[in-house]
């Protein structure tokens, strides 16, 4: 049998003397998926690629993290803290300083929250705020699909997605978190 391409025939790769068997087809790869199927297959092998999700962990303090190129975001409890609740943000470049922080949660359970309770790092570039409780912040999170953070007129936007299932393991976790 001879086997042709729009390009001409096809060579078989064979194995070499004396080397195992070649398994499946002995046609080369390039030959065993169409151009076409490449278009259809190239998407569809990036869909199942895996999806940056938000991470949780227990030790050494109750912890979701999401790390992007453009922010650091760490959201803690630990219970040995007078405010045991914090929530760090982490630019290249520092935040401004200015006297109140908010955060927009925009989704099905839209809203922005205010503090001035926020303290910068000394470089500047981590932002915290620390409390007895972060009920609302949890739930902007878990229920909203993107949220920004408001410091005098800097705006960074960052994504939610996966981060529902990290808040539900956080608010389980050690001694249960009040909502």
């Amino acid at each position: 049998m001879k086997l042709t391409s729009d390009s001409g025939p096809v060579a078989l790769c064979r194995p070499a003397a004396g080397s195992a068997p070649a398994s499946g087809l002995d046609l080369p790869a390039a030959q065993l998926i169409s151009p076409a199927m490449r278009v259809v297959l190239l998407p569809l092998m990036l869909l199942a690629a895996p999806v940056r999700a938000w991470d949780f962990s227990a030790t050494p303090v109750c912890t979701i993290a999401e790390d992007t190129p453009g922010l650091v975001i760490r959201v803690t409890y630990d219970p040995a803290l007078a405010e045991p609740y914090a929530i760090s943000l982490t630019r290249p470049g520092p935040w401004p300083e200015t006297e109140s922080f908010g955060l927009r949660f925009d989704g099905p359970a839209a809203l922005t929250i205010a503090t001035r309770r926020h303290r910068l790092s000394p470089d500047g570039r981590t932002l915290t705020v620390s409390d007895t409780g972060f009920g609302n912040v949890l739930d902007g999170l878990a229920l909203n699909g993107t949220a920004t953070a408001l410091a005098g007129a800097t705006e960074v936007p960052f994504d939610l997605t996966g981060a529902s299932p990290a808040v539900e393991a956080f608010r389980s976790c050690g001694v249960v978190p009040s909502a």
